[in-house]
């Protein structure tokens, strides 16, 4: 289907080996068709006239695209490219026809000379005749391509030119997740509770969670869970955990840092239920006074 599709993995290992790759790799730069380089390149695909408008390098416009052309008898006929290419060659197809005419002492129209020379030829015949072939050859070839450069095409949009003198790497992104805290266990009542949701009833679970406020939901998933960090000896395990009345830390915890290391104080700041949380959310938790913030 000409598609190019990117999956990626849940777990912790497969998001970290593609951020590192995505941000290490190198991407190839599509000729835009909106671009200085893209219009000489569109020029010299139709065997037209550059283009001398204004260009913006707007992504909106596309890129330039291989194709394959659609000869037709119409395309054929209706193309001025041929007639200029037919003069262009006969200026030096004739001189190397009228040479060979004489080297031979016959008298060859273009459709009659052989692509061999007889066996009797004269030798004064073999160089005329192997430059006249050599450069019919090429008109033929020049011919073919104003013909396609012409004719109605069939663009391959999945096959952009590339600008080998440029590249593009990884830019900003961010990793989302759906939040732990309302997971249910699977179990083998799944089907059932599909069919009790499709019918507008709901599972005790989900009753239970509907009713509880989204931040007593995470404070209650903090203090069974703590926080995972990357290394499991990073682990943050709380001694206790209650809310703070405020308009940014919404729980004040304590915690052991390290193995047999002092306590600390910290606030959790908790993000909107379906939303992320931005640098000026943090900022402003980050200013409380005494308390140490920490982002979940």
């Amino acid at each position: 289907m000409g598609r190019r599709w990117i999956t990626i993995d849940t777990s912790r290992v497969a998001l970290a080996l593609a951020r590192t790759w995505m941000m290490a790799a190198r991407y190839p730069w599509y000729l835009l068709a909106d671009s200085r380089e893209g219009r000489t390149k569109e020029a010299a695909l139709t065997k037209r006239p550059l283009s001398d408008g204004p260009v913006h390098n707007d992504i909106r416009q596309g890129f330039v695209y291989e194709r394959v052309p659609h000869i037709t008898l119409k395309s054929i006929a209706n193309n001025p490219l041929i007639d200029d290419i037919w003069e262009k060659w006969q200026a030096a197809l004739e001189p190397l026809r009228a040479a060979l005419n004489a080297a031979t002492g016959k008298i060859y129209e273009e459709w009659q000379i052989p692509r061999d020379l007889p066996a009797n030829a004269p030798a004064a015949a073999a160089e005329p005749h192997a430059n006249w072939w050599k450069a019919r050859i090429a008109r033929q070839r020049e011919i073919d391509a104003g013909i396609a450069a012409r004719a109605d095409v069939e663009y391959l949009y999945d096959k952009p030119y590339v600008d080998n003198a440029r590249v593009r790497v990884a830019g900003p992104f961010t990793v989302e997740s759906l939040s732990p805290h309302r997971v249910l266990p699977a179990s083998e009542k799944e089907l059932i509770d599909e069919i009790d949701a499709a019918e507008g009833r709901r599972s005790p679970a989900d009753a239970d969670l509907a009713g509880q406020d989204f931040s007593a939901i995470v404070i209650d998933y903090l203090k069974a869970e703590g926080v995972k960090q990357q290394e499991k000896g990073d682990r943050i395990t709380f001694e206790s955990l209650t809310p703070w009345p405020g308009n940014f830390v919404g729980a004040s915890g304590a915690f052991i840092e390290g193995e047999n290391g002092p306590e600390r104080r910290a606030a959790i700041l908790i993000g909107p239920e379906y939303g992320t949380v931005g640098r000026q959310d943090i900022v402003a938790a980050a200013r409380r006074p005494s308390m140490r913030a920490s982002t979940c």
